[in-house]
């Protein structure tokens, strides 16, 4: 199903200028969660109702449509992205240590985040913002791997802080050290150029479309800074 929202995507992605691509320097995932809060956003505030205007006073920027195309986008990025990021599409048991990877690398971020946010510097503050910040900028299973690994240098290091925290489990910090182990093992193809381009083009084509609904909506939404909170955040560096 994925593919067949590339296909109608690849045209108008392939036919944007060169110069006006570049690669992601955030995380994709999040794009994909702006994306699908910005279409339910125009689902929602399209037609004007008694108590707000919609997008539909201003039609000719913000169509009816956006709101389908921003949830085929996220599906055309979605598959592009696993293209890009692993040369095709992993195997299911590929994918669940991926998947695990991710959900751990979050958790164990967020707590080693929180203990270190004590208005102390030390070498730890250091090492933990550049796990954070290779992550932001590249999604691969290299630097997901070397995150991992840092973090469970990290976490054992924090131990006697982060056993503070109610309910937090050290058996985390050890999975992070296996699951890099698995990673490193797994072997999955490298993804080529074309590929690469592609899913570029299609998070530019996003970010032209969310940018427009961020503006009209600033506009149709000037007097309800309820609906105005409400908008994509999100800015074209993808960040």
């Amino acid at each position: 199903m994925s593919l067949k929202h590339v296909e109608r995507w690849k045209d108008a992605a392939m036919a944007l200028e060169a110069d006006k691509v570049s690669k992601p320097r955030g995380s994709v995932r999040m794009l994909h969660r702006e994306l699908v809060r910005a279409a339910e956003f125009v689902a929602d505030n399209y037609e004007a109702t008694k108590e707000r205007p919609g997008f539909a006073t201003v039609a000719f920027r913000v169509q009816k449509k956006m709101s389908s195309e921003l949830r085929s986008l996220d599906e055309a990025i979605t598959y592009q992205h696993s293209r890009a990021l692993f040369g095709g599409s992993p195997s299911d048991e590929d994918r669940e240590v991926i998947d695990e990877a991710r959900e751990v690398i979050e958790e164990l971020e967020g707590a080693v985040d929180f203990v270190l946010d004590d208005g102390v510097d030390e070498p730890a503050d250091l090492a933990a913002a550049g796990a954070k910040r290779r992550r932001g900028q590249d999604e691969s299973i290299p630097t997901l791997t070397e995150g991992l690994q840092d973090l469970s240098v990290i976490g054992a290091e924090l131990e006697s802080r982060l056993t503070q925290i109610e309910g937090f489990d050290m058996k985390l910090v050890a999975r992070a050290g296996r699951l890099a182990d698995k990673l490193s093992k797994l072997d999955l193809p490298s993804a080529g150029s074309a590929d690469i381009d592609l899913r570029n083009r299609l998070l530019e084509l996003a970010d032209q479309r969310l940018k427009t609904i961020r503006t009209a909506g600033t506009y149709v939404f000037r007097h309800h800074p309820d609906l105005l909170a409400q908008l994509p955040n999100r800015s074209p560096d993808r960040a």
